[in-house]
Parts: structure tokens; C-alpha cells; sequence
């Protein structure tokens, strides 16, 4: 039994990005401003756009998705730049 290289990749944005995903929709959940929301009529309007709905959060909400989507589109170059030169698998050990 030995490591699989070509697991990084995968490992990769199983650790980072999954996490990242986690944090930031507790950290949005937070950011959620109450004079935006009153002045919305029709609710159902915001799940058609994005998910979370950009037109209720705050300013700090919004940056913080603005470095989600940067961390997200690093990860991902990363996990891709890894892939090419280490190949892709989903298994950790392989036997030999």
C-alpha cells in the first residue's frame, strides 16, 4: 500500500473549498440587511437569482462572497495546475 499522488487534487478541494463553503454561508447568514428585505415585495423573486440573494446583504455580505468566489476560483486553478502534472484519482492508497 502506498499514497496516491493523484489524490492531491481531489484532497484539495475536499479540504479547502467544502470548508470554505460552510464558513461563508454562516458568516453571510449574518449578513442579511432588514431595510433590503422590507423593501422587497415578492420573496420568491430572490431565489431565482443567485443563491445567497445578492440584493438582501449588507456591504460586508457582499465582499465576503466577492472573496469566496475569488478563494473558489484559486482553488480550483490550483487543484487543476496539481491535476495536470499529478494526474486525478479518488482513491487515497492504492494497492499494489
Amino acid at each position: 500500500m502506498s499514497f496516491n499522488l493523484a489524490f492531491i487534487p481531489i484532497g484539495l478541494l475536499f479540504l479547502v473549498a467544502v470548508p470554505a463553503m460552510f464558513i461563508t454561508l454562516k458568516l453571510l447568514s449574518k449578513e442579511v440587511s432588514r431595510e433590503r428585505l422590507n423593501q422587497i415585495e415578492d420573496l420568491s423573486s430572490l431565489w431565482k437569482n443567485s443563491f445567497p440573494p445578492k440584493g438582501v446583504l449588507t456591504d460586508k455580505g457582499l465582499s465576503i462572497l466577492k472573496l469566496y468566489k475569488i478563494l473558489l476560483v484559486i482553488t480550483l486553478s490550483a487543484s487543476v495546475i496539481a491535476g495536470l502534472f499529478l494526474g486525478f484519482s479518488n482513491s487515497p492508497i492504492t494497492l499494489s
